[in-house]
């Protein structure tokens, strides 16, 4: 019977210690990426919570903060005072949230053909799209809007011209009176709301 030489017995020996390394190296390397991603998602985290913190402390100091908004879209429904008779005819002109309308309604003769296609007065409108363009701004909701309107602010442009306090105080008198809001925008809010609403 012929004899197998030795180095030749010991190769799956070596072939078996070579794979068992590989594997070992492999699941190595998973670790160490993992980790460094790990990493990389927490000092990313880190930074994004320390810009908010600094954020937040330059509004309580009544300093401006530059803020990049995403613009909020509304349900028509949600617009104070619509017709909801006019809601159908709205969404027959494939108008179905606030933005639609102000993009529907972007040029003077678009109202005015609006207003005859659904049957209303074209200053209906023009009041819906007031407090459609203050919505816009994040945290800013329908009765927010009819203060800031009661104080002859009528879109977001206006809004970011406005100081924090002196904005503050206009809202509390007309609240006073109109009796809009059962609890009041901070300083700190507005002034978060100026800063989205010069960004929008």
């Amino acid at each position: 019977m012929t004899q197998i030489p030795e180095f030749i017995v010991g190769i799956p020996t070596i072939i078996l210690i070579m794979f068992s390394l590989g594997l070992c190296v492999g699941w190595l390397l998973r670790i160490l990426v993992a980790r460094f991603q790990m990493i990389s998602y927490r000092t990313d985290a880190q930074q994004q919570l320390d810009q908010l913190r600094q954020q937040i402390a330059q509004l309580k100091q009544g300093q401006s903060v530059v803020v990049t908004a995403s613009v909020v879209a509304h349900q028509l429904a949600d617009i104070p005072d619509i017709d909801q008779s006019a809601l159908p005819k709205l969404f027959a002109q494939n108008i179905s949230t606030t933005q639609d309308l102000l993009r529907y309604c972007s040029e003077s003769s678009a109202v005015i053909q609006l207003a005859k296609s659904i049957g209303v007065e074209d200053f209906a409108i023009q009041r819906w799209l007031s407090l459609a363009d203050l919505m816009r701004v994040p945290g800013l909701n329908a009765e927010h809007a009819l203060l800031l309107e009661a104080t002859a602010i009528y879109s977001a442009v206006e809004l970011a011209q406005q100081k924090p306090q002196r904005l503050a105080e206009k809202l509390a008198r007309q609240n006073s009176s109109l009796n809009i809001l059962s609890d009041l925008p901070t300083e700190a809010l507005l002034a978060s709301w100026i800063a989205q609403a010069s960004n929008i």
